[in-house]
Parts: C-alpha cells; structure tokens; sequence
C-alpha cells in the first residue's frame, strides 16, 4: 500500500470516527432530553390527579364529619325522646296508684275526668315519644350505613394515592431526596455566590474603612529617613 493510499485510509477512518462520534452525542443527547421530556410529563399528569384525588378525599371526609355530627344530634335526640317517654310511664303509673279501684269503676271521691285527660294527654306523649325514637333508630342505622360507605371510598381513594406515590419516577424521587438532602447548603453557596462579594465589600467600607482613615499614620521606626539627595556622576571611559 501506497503512502498515499495509508494517509487516504487515516483520513476517512478519523472522518468515519467524528461521524459516528457525531451520531452518538446527538442522538445520545435526543434520546435524553425524550426521557426528561417523557418522565416531567408522567410526573405532571401523575400530580393532576393527585390533587384530584385530594380534593376527592377533602370531599368524602367533609361528608364523613357532616353524617357524624348528624348521627350524634340524632343520637341525643334519641336519648332525650326516650327519657320523655320514660318520664311519662312513670308519671301514668303514678296516676295508677292515685287512683283506687272504686274510682277506677264507679267515679267516687275524686274528679275521674281530670284523670282520665291526664291519662289521655300522658298516653299520647308516650307514643309520640316512642314513635320518634323508633324513627330515629331507623334514621341511626342509615347514617352508620352511610358512615361505612363514606369509608369505603376514603379507602378507594388513599389506595390510589398510595399506588400513584410508590409509581413516582425514580429520577424525580432521586432528585427530590437530593434535593431534600442537600438545599440547604445549596441555598447557602448560591447566597454566598451572590451575596459575598457585594457583603464583603459594604463591610469594607462601612465597617473597616472608616476607624483606618482616622487614625494616624503608621510608623515603622522613630528615626527619620534620609532625604533625596542628587551628586554628580562621573563616567568611565574605559
């Protein structure tokens, strides 16, 4: 092979080298910024529906509390109902004892009417007491059905969560540790960066400068330094 023919085969190997190196860093390059394109846009649509879900969860346990503060008042409407009731069979028991046998069946001694409406008027708080307590049973069993469904979907939801946060992309978890790790010395290099030189400098001149411009002048020995003086000069010729 010729010296001429070598340095051809040189040439197009370092043209065929650059070529390929070419190749490599663009589409090396392209092939990253895809990636980082891709995982930012995963990570975008990944916190939509985060907060979708939050809202969705913030709803339910509004609902939640909402149900339950109801299912209380209901509770201690219950109570109340069922002491009226009580109240009243005692108070128509009571009326019972008053009463003897012979005014029960033949209306002597006392005024049968006036017990006879109190009996009236006690039987119908009574019932109506019972009726509501009953009512409200009914409306209790519902709102613990509720309650439990309401949990059920809080359960849905945080499942979702948890699934959408152990998808996170490994890069935006690496870099959110990292950065968790390590901002704030970051913080503090980038305030030194920026902050130092013009500190340093406003701390010169306000700070230094001033007491170094009252002072006296510094002396480095008590004896006076020789002047300038000017003699004359002879040349060699030689």
């Amino acid at each position: 092979m010729s010296e001429l023919q070598q340095q051809a085969t040189v040439w197009l190997l370092k043209k065929a080298t650059g070529v390929v190196g070419i190749l490599v860093i663009i589409l090396g390059a392209a092939g990253v910024w895809s990636y980082l394109r891709d995982t930012v846009n995963l990570e975008g649509r990944r916190q939509e529906v985060m907060q979708v879900l939050t809202g969705e969860r913030h709803r339910l346990m509004e609902a939640r509390a909402k149900v339950v503060e109801r299912k209380a008042a209901e509770e201690k409407e219950r109570q109340l109902e069922t002491d009226r009731s009580a109240t009243a069979t005692r108070a128509l028991r009571t009326l019972g004892e008053l009463e003897s046998p012979l005014e029960r069946w033949f209306g002597l001694g006392r005024e049968p009417q006036g017990f006879a409406a109190r009996k009236t008027a006690l039987q119908k708080i009574r019932a109506a007491s019972e009726a509501r307590v009953r009512q409200l049973s009914e409306d209790l069993k519902l709102e613990d059905y509720t309650i439990e469904g309401l949990d059920v979907a809080v359960g849905k939801v945080d499942r979702r969560v948890g699934l959408l946060q152990s998808s996170e992309p490994a890069v935006v978890r690496y870099l959110r540790a990292a950065w968790e790790r390590t901002r704030t010395y970051v913080l503090t290099a980038l305030a030194a960066w920026l902050l130092g030189p013009l500190l340093g400098k406003l701390l010169l001149y306000f700070v230094v400068a001033p007491p170094v411009s009252r002072a006296k002048p510094i002396k480095f020995s008590e004896a006076l330094s020789t002047g300038v003086q000017v003699s004359g000069s002879s040349a060699a010729l030689d």
